[in-house]
């Protein structure tokens, strides 16, 4: 077992079920079928909550007045400093794609037992530089 990557967004403003329908199905033709799980064919979705972990219970958000959740349905590992693993090159192009395509959305990014965080671009400039210089090499000298 490991820590899977979740990302999901912030939308602000309405988006319809159809939106979400294209742009999924757009996602997915641009960055393949194998980096989401694709549950009734949907890499992107509407969530009316979000369950987080918080120490060791489950905590569940909800979006504001005006705000859509939108979760991605991403398949693989999370990849940060100390935790080596996942594909993060992948991560941060999808949600630079997402903010191309939306741009009204503010995307968050952690684990299934990380407390998600907002993916700013200092986060992603920190964590590409850092898999430049180590990629999964800290986390396979364990082997």
């Amino acid at each position: 077992m490991g820590i899977y990557v979740e990302m999901f967004g912030v939308f602000k403003g309405e988006i319809s079920q159809e939106q979400v329908d294209q742009t999924a199905n757009e996602l997915v033709k641009h960055f393949g079928c194998e980096h989401f799980y694709l549950y009734d064919n949907k890499a992107l979705e509407i969530a009316d909550v979000i369950g987080i972990f918080e120490d060791e219970d489950v905590m569940e958000i909800t979006p504001k007045e005006g705000e859509r959740f939108l979760r991605l349905s991403l398949c693989g590992y999370f990849y940060t400093i100390g935790y080596e693993r996942g594909n993060y090159p992948i991560y941060q192009s999808i949600a630079q794609w997402l903010e191309s395509k939306l741009p009204s959305i503010e995307i968050y990014y952690g684990g299934d037992s990380v407390y998600p965080v907002p993916f700013t671009q200092e986060l992603r400039d920190i964590l590409r530089e850092y898999y430049a210089q180590t990629r999964h090499k800290k986390y396979m000298q364990n082997f």
